[in-house]
């Protein structure tokens, strides 16, 4: 209930209130406030970038992790070292793992995004993010009837898979 009252003081004229009202959304969590605190990142206004960026780092979920990976390339250089230090924060070790596995993934698109990925990490242009949407053509396991979905859904599924099946 008191996130309604927040996303309204992000347009106070008070520059105080206004980064006390990020703060908050920060430590309530709630995803309510990505979005109204990823418009504020958009703006370029430095003053408030900071304290957005750590509000998004302390709410996490996908779409605060794709604005904090936006805000890397922010026009404003302490707000971007904040941004890499809250996504590197929220990234696991295990990412860089699942990275190294992509790069020697049997499908070259997916080598290729995760080169690129890798290379814009190494020349310090921020970290990155890569998201893999896959779907498990075969069952759990060999006994496994794959009764839990449809025809229709393989066959959707099989239709936008990159890798090509003879």
């Amino acid at each position: 209930a008191a996130v309604e009252p927040l996303l309204g003081l992000l347009g106070d004229e008070s520059r105080k209130v206004r980064i006390a009202a990020i703060t908050a959304l920060g430590s309530i969590r709630d995803q309510r406030a990505v979005g109204p605190l990823a418009q504020i990142l958009d703006s370029g206004d430095p003053l408030f970038g900071y304290p957005c960026v750590q509000a998004l780092g302390r709410i996490r979920g996908a779409k605060a992790l794709r604005a904090l990976v936006k805000a890397t390339r922010h026009p404003n250089e302490d707000v971007r070292k904040e941004a890499g230090k809250v996504v590197r924060a929220v990234l696991g070790a295990g990412d860089m793992a699942l990275l190294r596995g992509l790069l020697s993934d049997a499908d070259s698109s997916v080598r290729a995004a995760a080169a690129d990925l890798l290379e814009d990490v190494r020349a310090g242009r921020g970290p990155a993010f890569l998201e893999a949407q896959t779907y498990r053509f075969r069952g759990h396991s060999k006994s496994d009837a794959r009764e839990y979905r449809t025809r229709e859904e393989e066959e959707k599924w099989l239709a936008k898979c990159p890798i090509r099946r003879q």
